[in-house]
C-alpha cells in the first residue's frame, strides 16, 4: 500500500511538473521582445547578410584574379571564371539589397523605440503592430536573446530633455564608430585598388596578340574596378555620416537642455537620415570600441552633471 502510495504521489509530481514546463513555453511563446531589440536583431541580420556579401565578393576576386592568370592554352577555362564572377556578382547585388531592407527596418524600429523611451510611450498600436509585422520569427527569437533594459545610458525625466539625451548618446557613439569604419574601409580600397592594378599590368599584356583572352581578361579588370568603387562608395557614405552625426551632436549642444519641440525635431530627423542611408557598422568595430566609448560618455556625463 505505502509503495501505491508512493507512485501515485511520484506521478501527479511528474504531472505537476509537465503541466509548469507548458506554462512556461506557453509564456515564452507570447512574449513579445520590445522594438529596441527588434531594432538590434534587424541591425544584426542586416550585418550577416552583407558579411555573406562580403565572402561573396571575396568569391569574385579570386575567380577574377583565376582568369588573368589562367595560361593562354586553357583560354575556356578564362571564359568560365569570368562568367562566374559575373554571376556572383549578381547575387552579390540581391544579397545588398536583402542586408540594406533590413537595416532600414531596424533603424525604423530604433527610431520608434527611441522616442518611446524620451516620452515613455509605446508608439500608435497600428503603427507599432505595423513595424512588428515586418520582422520575421527569426528575428524575434534573436531579439529576445538581445533585451537589454538599460540600452540608453540617460536618466532625464521623459519629454524633450531626455529625447535631447538619447539622440546626444546616440549621435556621441555613431560619430566615432562611423569614422572608424570609413578609414579602415578605404584601407582596404587601396589595398584592392593596388592588387588589381597590379594583376592588370602583369597578366594582360601576356595576351596582346589573342583578342578573345584579352577582352576575357579585360571583363573582370573591369569588374574589379567596379568593385573598387563599391567599396569607395561605402566608405564615402561613412565618412559623410560621421560628419552629419557631428553636426547633430554640435547642434543638440548649442540648443541646451532644454530646446524647442520644433528644433529637436529637426535635429532628430536630419539624425534619422545620415544613420539610415548608410550600411550598419560593423559589428567587431562596435565590440571592439564599446568600453572605451562608454567609459568617455560616462566621463562626458559627470562633466556636464556633477
Amino acid at each position: 500500500r505505502t509503495r501505491r502510495r508512493q507512485v501515485a504521489i511520484d506521478w501527479e509530481y511528474a504531472e505537476l511538473v509537465r503541466d509548469g514546463r507548458r506554462v512556461m513555453t506557453a509564456g515564452l511563446a507570447e512574449q513579445q521582445p520590445t522594438l529596441m531589440a527588434l531594432a538590434r536583431a534587424g541591425s544584426e541580420r542586416a550585418k550577416s547578410i552583407l558579411k555573406l556579401r562580403l565572402l561573396t565578393r571575396i568569391v569574385v576576386l579570386v575567380a577574377g584574379c583565376g582568369a588573368l592568370f589562367v595560361p593562354k592554352a586553357w583560354d575556356k577555362t578564362a571564359y568560365v571564371l569570368s562568367v562566374a564572377a559575373l554571376a556572383l556578382e549578381v547575387l552579390v547585388w540581391i544579397l545588398n539589397r536583402w542586408g540594406q531592407r533590413k537595416h532600414e527596418l531596424g533603424e525604423s524600429a530604433r527610431r520608434h523605440a527611441m522616442l518611446a523611451s524620451a516620452f515613455r510611450e509605446s508608439p500608435e498600436p497600428i503603427e507599432e503592430r505595423d513595424l512588428r509585422s515586418q520582422f520575421s520569427k527569426y528575428d524575434e527569437a534573436l531579439a529576445l536573446k538581445l533585451e537589454e533594459p538599460k540600452y540608453y545610458a540617460s536618466s532625464a525625466d521623459s519629454g524633450l530633455p531626455r529625447l535631447s539625451e538619447l539622440l546626444q548618446e546616440s549621435s556621441f557613439w555613431s560619430k566615432y564608430l562611423y569614422e572608424k569604419a570609413a578609414s579602415r574601409t578605404y584601407q582596404l580600397l587601396v589595398l584592392l585598388l593596388g592588387g588589381i592594378t597590379v594583376a592588370a599590368l602583369v597578366a594582360l599584356p601576356t595576351t596582346a596578340s589573342d583578342t578573345a583572352l584579352l577582352i576575357a581578361r579585360a571583363v573582370v579588370v573591369v569588374l574589379g574596378v567596379f568593385i573598387g568603387m563599391n567599396v569607395f562608395g561605402r566608405a564615402r557614405c561613412w565618412a559623410g555620416a560621421a560628419r552629419q552625426t557631428e553636426i547633430v551632436y554640435r547642434r543638440l549642444l548649442a540648443a541646451g537642455a532644454r530646446p524647442s519641440s520644433k528644433v529637436l525635431l529637426g535635429i532628430f530627423a536630419d539624425y534619422s537620415v545620415a544613420t539610415a542611408s548608410c550600411a550598419p557598422i560593423p559589428t567587431d568595430l562596435h565590440r571592439k570600441n564599446r568600453e572605451r566609448l562608454n567609459r568617455l560618455w560616462a566621463q562626458r556625463e559627470q562633466r556636464d552633471h556633477p
